[in-house]
């Protein structure tokens, strides 16, 4: 990981801005849609490693209907998520 720093010379204040030395120790999901079955097992292949994960959404006529692919969601998002 790079640190930089940064002047805001107009509120002059200094902000540390982390990036990743390279996008390979990123952690990235990626979501696809219209696929067929048979060709999903060669996309996952070809696309995923260790910190690309490849997810497969179901069709979703309404976009506000969060059950559909609410399983995905979730485990894409579980280290934010605060279940009460």
């Amino acid at each position: 990981m790079r640190i930089f720093h940064q002047k805001d010379l107009v509120n002059e204040k200094i902000y540390n801005i982390i990036t990743a030395t390279t996008i390979s120790e990123l952690n990235i999901s990626s979501l696809f849609s219209s696929c067929t079955e048979i060709g999903r097992t060669d996309l996952k292949k070809s696309v995923e490693n260790e910190n690309i994960k490849a997810y497969f959404v179901d069709y979703l006529p309404n976009l506000f209907d969060g059950k559909v692919n609410e399983k995905i969601f979730k485990e894409i998002l579980q280290e934010y998520i605060i279940e009460i």
